[in-house]
């Protein structure tokens, strides 16, 4: 039940490419699961009407059409290198996208420190009143915790 299914190695064992190791785990889970069970059929249907197709050659005259198009691109299919995929972070269209966003970020950070508003300095004198024992008064007037 919470095996890893097989679907991606059923048709090399359809056809024997599997070590004896592999091809034995694969059998195994072929009896216990029905999906993959049913995928390896059809797997093994589609080698069946293949192996019954008649091999029959390519006219002649389809040849100098492929030769010029592979000669075009550069070389045979088989002689052709691959191509190596570069990993997504270090492809050049996301380094930029990458350099692009952390200049953005520092240029907006530097700028909102630069534009920031400030707090206002007191316009006058003032007194930071601290409460002392009893109940202190400026005149007549009851001073609370602080007051200016």
């Amino acid at each position: 039940m919470f095996t890893k299914h097989v679907s991606n190695l059923t048709s090399a064992y359809c056809h024997d490419e599997l070590s004896p190791a592999q091809s034995q785990r694969v059998a195994e889970h072929l009896i216990s699961c029905q999906r993959c069970r049913g995928e390896f059929e059809e797997v093994r249907f589609g080698a069946r009407l293949a192996a019954q197709l008649p091999l029959i050659e390519a006219p002649e005259a389809l040849w100098p059409g492929i030769e010029t198009a592979l000669e075009r691109d550069g070389g045979s299919v088989v002689g052709r290198p691959h191509h190596r995929l570069i990993p997504f972070p270090i492809q050049p269209r996301f380094v930029l996208a990458s350099m692009a966003l952390v200049l953005l970020v520092f240029g907006f950070a530097a700028f909102w420190l630069r534009h920031a508003p400030r707090p206002l300095a007191p316009a006058g004198s003032s007194w930071d009143v601290a409460r002392l024992a009893g109940a202190p008064r400026i005149g007549s007037a009851l001073v609370s915790d602080k007051a200016k």
